[in-house]
């Protein structure tokens, strides 16, 4: 967390859910003295930060709350792209504080840690009344992030990228709808969290 803090420039913790999700991913694909049988696929999602490696194609939604061109989109990540990070931070969605005005600003990097740490330096830079000029700021500052592979900016009506991201496509079905029955199945209940 330390080191991706510092080539950020932010502080550790905005390196916490990813530094979680990249040990839990690297208990999963370790082979110990005991003949234990690294998974085929690993996938940790821990609240926006997704550490994963796979052998097999998975589809990634990107939720950035009620911004519409967004509704149905998500990333293709191949077998070619793992192992990979990927970072999501957000000034509209979620409960911790960013400084920009991003609705999401989504990285793709060599792990969780670094995707987490990059995420939130880039969305707090977006910001300010020209939304496009917020956007290509946040892009240019990627570029200079080692290990950091690519990056995906939406604010409002406008989106942006940069470097090398997975391919993108469209979710089908409504997400808000898809999120409820899933988060349903995790936690049964009366639970009204998308209003």
């Amino acid at each position: 967390m330390a080191d991706t803090a510092l080539i950020c420039d932010v502080g550790p913790m905005a390196a916490v859910a990813g530094a979680l999700a990249d040990l839990m991913l690297e208990s999963m694909k370790f082979k110990d003295e005991n003949d234990f049988i690294p998974a085929k696929i690993a996938l940790v999602e821990n609240g926006g930060e997704i550490a994963l490696d796979s052998e097999k194609s998975m589809n990634i939604a990107l939720y950035a709350g009620y911004n519409e061109l967004n509704i149905n989109l998500g990333f293709l990540i191949e077998k070619k792209d793992c192992p990979i990070g990927i970072g999501t931070s957000s000034a509209t969605v979620g409960h911790a504080i960013s400084l920009g005005q991003a609705d999401a600003v989504t990285i793709f990097a060599d792990n969780a840690t670094l995707a987490d740490s990059a995420a939130t330096k880039i969305a707090n830079l977006v910001k300010g009344e020209d939304i496009e000029k917020s956007i290509k700021n946040g892009l240019d500052i990627v570029e200079d992030i080692e290990g950091v592979r690519g990056a995906f900016i939406s604010r409002e009506n406008k989106v942006g990228q940069v470097g090398k991201i997975p391919q993108l496509i469209k979710i089908e079905g409504d997400k808000n709808k898809i999120l409820k029955e899933k988060i349903g199945n995790i936690f049964p209940g009366d639970y009204d969290i998308l209003k």
